[in-house]
């Protein structure tokens, strides 16, 4: 690895760990305002985001055979289970929160749907793991490469769920918006627009990093794509707090469903 790219991955890895910071924080304050169980769960997914992104910092700035006695694989396997949690909790809470606008006899059905693909895209990462090479550089840098055919067949699964989830969220939604009046309507706007846009950023970052990795631009610098991708996964999953602290979700409480949680 170069020393502009190494320069570049440490900046990368570093800022990532100040914006997960940032997401604990917004994560928690909406589960104190308003203390759901999928805020909490929330709050959960932003801890194991910011564990995993911590794990990719220390492997890339320590000398493993110094601090980590040379157990660089035993390491990687902690760095994937924390991994594996943080992206079912994850795109769980996006599931549950995008679908409940939907018609409660195709609920079930969708979400069920949903969560077969998830498993799909853990079962994707966990073979891509099982069959990863680990290796320890010149500088003591502990890595691995994931298999990229399952690697970039969860990132490509993880892309069709955000797809399916924007697209279920936005139509019942924007038939909720042209039948409500007045302050409802407005509050319905904001919450549209802001998980829209959330998700939005998610699949558009998953399609950049899965054509990035069938095409090899991420070459050794794997710590940025899953950064990115780790980050694009908890805006999606998070959504928009107001200036004031409120949880979006109190913003809608006078239309027909809650659009972000389910008690």
């Amino acid at each position: 690895m170069s020393d502009t790219l190494r320069t570049v991955t440490q900046f990368v890895l570093i800022l990532s760990i100040g914006l997960g910071v940032h997401n604990l924080y917004v994560c928690t304050k909406a589960a104190m305002k308003k203390p759901l169980k999928i805020n909490y769960v929330q709050v959960v997914a932003s801890v194991f985001q910011l564990m995993n992104q911590a794990c990719l910092l220390a492997f890339f700035i320590l000398d493993s055979r110094k601090y980590f006695n040379g157990q660089c694989k035993f390491l990687q396997d902690i760095d994937f289970a924390i991994f594996f949690i943080f992206v079912a909790l994850t795109i769980g809470v996006l599931i549950v929160r995008t679908t409940i606008l939907i018609d409660e006899k195709y609920q079930l059905y969708v979400k069920g749907f949903l969560f077969m693909a998830l498993a799909v895209a853990l079962g994707a990462a966990t073979h891509a793991s099982m069959n990863r090479v680990v290796f320890v550089d010149n500088n003591g840098r502990c890595g691995a490469i994931w298999y990229k055919p399952s690697n970039t067949l969860q990132v490509c699964t993880n892309l069709f769920i955000y797809t399916c989830c924007f697209g279920i969220f936005i139509v019942p939604a924007s038939k909720y918006y042209l039948s409500s009046i007045g302050h409802a309507k407005n509050s319905l706007r904001e919450v549209i627009f802001s998980v829209a846009f959330r998700i939005a950023v998610a699949m558009l970052g998953f399609l950049i990093s899965a054509i990035f990795a069938l095409t090899g631009v991420w070459g050794m610098a794997f710590e940025i794509q899953f950064s990115f991708e780790n980050y694009c996964a908890i805006v999606a999953s998070t959504y928009a707090i107001k200036k004031d602290g409120t949880a979006s979700d109190q913003q809608n409480s006078t239309t027909k469903k809650s659009m972000v949680s389910k008690a």
